[in-house]
């Protein structure tokens, strides 16, 4: 197993950390959980370049490393969804949208992969990845407000924090719809290669 692939493996396991963290009732557990999501956003950074850097590709990495970026992503917005931190309910409805966008990707790639078809990722997509990767670390900090000190400060910096995070996710909701809509558009070959007789 290679440098990236143990990168790639390690975010995956740093998703349990940052549920327990993000739910442990301590004064500051809401900023140790933004660290560790961008600690593991970081390594989405770093197995990628490692990989490139000693040619280290591998099908198992190429496999594993979109899985782990979805499921830090997917877990953080139902996370913010479940504690209220994301203006309900208009975050509840972008995450249920969100959900379905990649699991109908995931499915076109899956139909696109039994038909010898490989798929290259979209610009678009990779786009919404940066903003939403952007905007989930400030709506996470923006919880800051509602933990157990008087601290009137942490009132306003988890307010800008808040709402500046979900500007930024508004940016990335449009991005994932649209990165969806153009990916099917752009590869709707995959319906129809073998189907013809």
């Amino acid at each position: 197993m290679n440098s990236a692939t143990k990168m790639t493996i390690s975010r995956v396991l740093l998703i349990p950390i940052f549920i327990l963290f993000f739910y442990l009732d301590f004064i500051g557990h809401y900023f140790v959980a933004t660290f560790i999501f961008v600690l593991s956003a970081i390594t989405d950074i770093l197995d990628g370049a490692l990989a490139r850097k000693h040619n280290e590709t591998t099908d198992f990495g190429k496999f594993l490393d979109p899985i782990a970026d979805k499921m830090l992503a997917i877990t953080a917005l139902i996370l913010l969804v479940d504690r209220g931190l994301m203006f309900a309910p208009y975050g509840a409805i972008m995450t249920s949208i969100i959900v379905a966008r990649e699991i109908a990707i995931g499915m076109f790639r899956s139909v696109a992969a039994t038909k010898g078809v490989v798929l290259a990722a979209d610009k678009l997509g990779k786009i919404k990845t940066i903003f939403t990767n952007i905007a989930i670390p400030f709506m996470i900090g923006g919880g800051c407000k509602y933990e157990v000190y008087p601290a009137p400060e942490m009132t306003i910096v988890g307010t800008v924090f808040g709402h500046l995070g979900f500007t930024i996710f508004l940016i990335a909701f449009v991005f994932t719809v649209v990165s969806g809509i153009n990916y099917i558009l752009k590869n709707k070959h995959v319906f129809e290669k073998g189907d013809k007789k």
